[in-house]
C-alpha cells in the first residue's frame, strides 16, 4: 500500500522520491514483474480492513490498473531487498 505526499511515494515505512520511483519501475518492467488476480484481491481486502471498509468498495475506488502498477513496484522493492549484498563499512 501507498500514499503521496509532496510527489514522494510511501510505501511501507520506506519514502521513495520521484527519481527513485522511476528507477524502482524500470527495475519492475526490466525484471517483468506482475500483478496477479490473487495479488489484486490480497491487496483490495488488505486496504479494506485497513479502511474498515468493503473489498467490493474498495475496488470501486481503486482501479485495478493503478493497484497493479503499486504491487509491481513494492515487488521491485522486494527484489533489490531480498537480493542486496550489504556489506560492513571497514
Amino acid at each position: 500500500m501507498y500514499a503521496v505526499f509532496d510527489e514522494t511515494l510511501v510505501t511501507g515505512n520506506e519514502m521513495i522520491d520521484n527519481q527513485h520511483k522511476e528507477l524502482i519501475g524500470k527495475i519492475a518492467a526490466l525484471e517483468e514483474l506482475k500483478a496477479g488476480e490473487e495479488d489484486l484481491n490480497q491487496e483490495y481486502q488488505k486496504i479494506a480492513e485497513q479502511y474498515k471498509m468493503e473489498a467490493d468498495k474498495i475496488k470501486e475506488l481503486i482501479p485495478a490498473a493503478e493497484l497493479e502498477k503499486d504491487i509491481c513496484v513494492e515487488k521491485a522493492i522486494n527484489l533489490v531487498r531480498d537480493n542486496a549484498n550489504i556489506k560492513d563499512a571497514e
